[in-house]
């Protein structure tokens, strides 16, 4: 089954033998049945494809959508790259190492909470008389109030990634430059028995207030789509300015405008405006770099939120589209700042942001989450993980992880 589940996957052989670890001439010899896979290495294939590791064995059975991840069937789209496929196998393969490495440190499953809070956020938006975008808003108030969100005023993009974990959702942002990949869900096998949803936001030149909303979109998909297609994909457009909904779909339209209810509802629109002194009227670049930098959100999402919520006409939103609040924005958060602005002021960070967070092991262009890396080398230190297991984890080889680490690690020869 393996030569089918390339094929369905529609995934080079080199690319997957450079992502589990293997020469192109062994992968060439487990597809002909010239020699059994090794356990280890039929697990990695189990968990990239999520094809169960006896399954993998079989000949002349073609894969069906239970016995492959659902993210491959959706990454046969005619736009869909090559290139945007081996990332999204990188992708699994970071996942599967995120839930690992928590396992492992933890001693304990992942959470399964978020079936019931995502269960009972679709189970109050399914009104079959509402819209779409107002589904997507019904299921992000619930959401919002399930946990805790609505009781500040405030933005929350500085919080949701830590509530979806706790739920037990896999959060990863890291850059993929050569993919036109913006956000995407999928589940991953946890354990013999679990699986956990996961979503990533490409960060390749893509702002944090940006990546809250994408983020936010995908956990949308993972509501109301997950049950019926498995996975989710969305690719950048074309014009990222744009005020209006992103997309004529339906799923799009009911995605977008939960995202958009999650981080901006009317009613924390209104008090910070309030409370900010905004005048609608006369919006200006400080105005609104003021209300970016508190409700931790992108200006369009702002913007599109105040038209619909009456505080703004098309005509105001159209010009304040036009103003240029960027250097305002840097002055009130470094989240705003660019890479080089934010080294400049923090040049002890650049080092372990740049240079040690290179996946070399999966053939093509990786950088791995700071915090991510962070947690595994620590974790090595400590002794709570070996340290051939961390370069596993951290997509490097053994040699490459004595060279960045062996300094903070003892005992590495």
């Amino acid at each position: 089954m393996l030569k089918d589940l390339l094929e369905t996957a529609q995934l080079t052989k080199g690319a997957c033998a450079k992502i589990i670890g293997v020469s192109p001439r062994v992968l060439d010899e487990w597809i002909a049945g010239q020699k059994t896979i090794p356990a280890g290495y039929a697990r990695s294939l189990s968990e990239l494809f999520g094809t169960p590791v006896p399954a993998l064995a079989r000949r002349g059975e073609l894969p069906s959508p239970t016995q492959m991840a659902g993210v491959w069937f959706r990454m046969r789209e005619d736009r869909v790259s090559a290139t945007d496929r081996t990332y999204v196998a990188v992708l699994r393969r970071l996942a599967h190492s995120c839930d690992q490495f928590e396992c492992a440190t933890t001693g304990s499953s992942p959470s399964m909470m978020w079936r019931n809070v995502f269960w009972g956020a679709k189970r109050k938006a399914m009104d079959e008389t509402a819209s779409p975008a107002e589904q997507g808003r019904i299921a992000a108030r619930a959401l919002r109030t399930e946990r805790g969100l609505s009781q500040g005023a405030t933005g929350i993009g500085s919080v949701f990634r830590q509530h979806l974990r706790h739920l037990g959702v896999l959060v990863v942002e890291t850059p993929v430059p050569d993919s036109k990949i913006e956000g995407c869900s999928f589940y991953v096998q946890s354990g013999p028995q679990a699986i956990r949803p996961s979503i990533f936001a490409n960060s390749f030149r893509s702002s944090w207030f940006h990546r809250n909303f994408v983020l936010c979109h995908e956990i949308a998909h993972l509501i109301f789509d997950a049950e019926s297609e498995g996975a989710s994909i969305d690719f950048k457009t074309e014009d990222e300015s744009s005020i209006g909904s992103l997309s004529e779909s339906v799923t799009e339209q009911r995605a977008d405008a939960f995202a958009q209810e999650m981080l901006v509802p009317a009613s924390v629109l209104r008090h910070v405006a309030q409370a900010s002194g905004i005048n609608w009227k006369r919006l200006e670049a400080e105005d609104l770099a003021t209300l970016v930098a508190k409700l931790e959100v992108e200006a369009r999402v702002i913007l599109r939120a105040a038209v619909e919520g009456k505080f703004l006409d098309a005509e105001g939103a159209a010009r304040a589209q036009t103003l240029d609040y960027r250097a305002h924005l840097e002055q009130l958060t470094e989240r705003a700042l660019p890479a080089m602005k934010y080294f400049g002021r923090h040049p002890e960070k650049k080092s372990d942001w740049l240079e040690k967070r290179t996946a070399t092991a999966v053939g093509v262009p990786l950088y791995l989450p700071p915090s991510y890396v962070q947690a595994v080398v620590g974790a090595v230190e400590r002794g709570t993980v070996s340290w051939s297991k961390g370069a596993e984890l951290l997509m490097v080889d053994r040699r490459t992880f004595m060279e960045r680490f062996g300094d903070r690690v003892p005992g590495i020869e």
